[in-house]
């Protein structure tokens, strides 16, 4: 049995942490494929240093966030999350949303 694969957890019952990993990167997998045949792009996930530079823009401009977040279509709570300087990565979609918001 090869470990780190999603056959190893399903058919050999193994539990080990590598073939957990496995298990959901092959779900992730299937589930951007199923968006896919179904039309959609995922969401996939950006570094957030333009987004964040841009919000950043949109504040010294005298945007509050909340008004970010309105003109955006997105939540206060993404919005805040984006400001956080520990938020590495964000969604292409929320990432684009924000940089569409001008002053």
């Amino acid at each position: 049995m090869t470990h780190g694969t999603a056959t190893g957890w399903r058919h050999h019952k193994c539990r080990c942490d590598a073939c957990h990993a496995g298990l959901l990167d092959e779900a992730k997998v299937a589930w951007a494929m199923k968006a896919v045949r179904a039309g959609r792009v995922p969401a996939t996930r950006i570094p957030a240093g333009v987004a964040r530079w841009h919000l950043r823009r949109l504040e010294a401009a005298g945007m509050t966030r909340m008004e970010v977040a309105r003109r955006a279509g997105l939540s206060a709570g993404t919005i805040s999350r984006l400001a956080d300087p520990k938020t590495k990565l964000v969604s292409r979609i929320t990432a684009a949303a924000v940089r569409n918001v001008v002053p």
